[in-house]
């Protein structure tokens, strides 16, 4: 008799929220966004692997000052205590790589919005956007388009707001 193993892993697969109104100036946290080397902090002491570019790429890690001095106190894949949740206005910026290091046109942004934006992201807003600011394939928002950030940062940033945490050896 053959006996087959089944290994079940779930995934945070829900129905698409609606899409909120932004009343957000998308521009602005765009152009912030691509001045991340002047207006944020980088967290890493060196590029990290991603799981962004099909798993062959490099990321460094960039927040504005409070999100940094609270990014410091994770640890990744937390799984017993809760960190503190970010607060709105918070913007985090990875700064991609391919596997030589060079940079490639991808940034990935996410900022924190008010309470209901987007309840299922824990409020936040993702987008994937060019160097020079521009958005990468419409994908930008809550909706379709940004469920594979969300479930990504669900399972890999359980108790840390979404937030996926760097290892103390990998923090600047």
């Amino acid at each position: 008799m053959r006996r087959s193993l089944v290994l079940v892993v779930p995934l945070l697969a829900c129905a698409p929220e609606p899409e909120q109104p932004v009343t957000h100036d998308l521009e602005q946290i765009y152009a912030e966004a691509i001045e991340f080397a002047t207006n944020l902090e980088q967290l890493d002491a060196a590029p990290i692997m991603t799981s962004h570019l099909q798993g062959v790429g490099l990321a460094s890690i960039w927040a504005d000052p409070d999100s940094a001095a609270l990014i410091r106190t994770l640890v990744p894949m937390q799984l017993e205590d809760i960190s503190e949740p970010f607060p709105e206005g918070s913007m985090l910026v990875k700064s991609n790589f391919d596997a030589e290091g060079n940079p490639v046109d991808v940034l990935n942004v996410m900022v924190k919005f008010e309470p209901g934006y987007n309840p299922s992201g824990n409020d936040w807003f993702f987008a994937a956007i060019t160097r020079d600011g521009e958005v990468i394939d419409d994908i930008a928002g809550n909706g379709g388009k940004v469920e594979f950030c969300r479930d990504c940062h669900s399972q890999t940033g359980l108790n840390t707001d979404l937030v996926i945490g760097l290892a103390p050896d990998q923090l600047k």
